[in-house]
């Protein structure tokens, strides 16, 4: 599978999430139970909860898991492929725009992670949600090459 499909099937199964009842209501939930009420604080609402609700673990040895999102919050862990599945329903469920973008930091397409564009009608700014970084708006060092998908425009 090439980076363009497999990323493919992460937009398709982030698209079919955004919609899912579960999803909705967890978002609208974490953004309540968080006193959220600007955009940035709805955004750093779910990174937070993400962050602090599902463990970071690799998938096993020459096997490509994904797992839908509503799975990702049962299992309550995730690699960087469910991290953004899960990070991109939440937001297009609450409105927000959402692109994939897919880094290269060692000679090859490695790594995933969703960015949001914040104000969610207008964006002037895209702020990565890497949920295996140092935190909001952190993303890798040593980026040698990057492609951009969008999800949610």
């Amino acid at each position: 599978m090439t980076v363009d499909e497999k990323v493919a099937y992460l937009i398709g199964i982030t698209k079919t999430a955004r919609f899912d009842p579960r999803i909705i209501e967890a978002a609208k939930n974490i953004v309540t139970n968080f006193g959220a009420v600007t955009e940035g604080d709805k955004v750093q609402a779910v990174f937070s909860y993400v962050r602090e609700n599902i463990r970071f673990v690799r998938d096993p040895y020459q096997l490509e898991a994904i797992y839908y999102p509503t799975d990702t919050l049962v299992r309550g862990e995730a690699d960087c492929e469910d991290f953004t599945t899960l990070l991109g329903a939440f937001l297009g469920a609450l409105g927000y725009p959402v692109k994939f973008k897919v880094v290269d930091t060692v000679g090859y397409f490695n790594h995933i992670y969703p960015i949001v564009g914040i104000p969610a009608k207008t964006p002037i700014q895209w702020v990565a949600l890497d949920a295996t970084s140092d935190g909001l708006g952190a993303e890798p060092q040593n980026i040698l090459k990057v492609k951009l998908y969008d999800v949610f425009g």
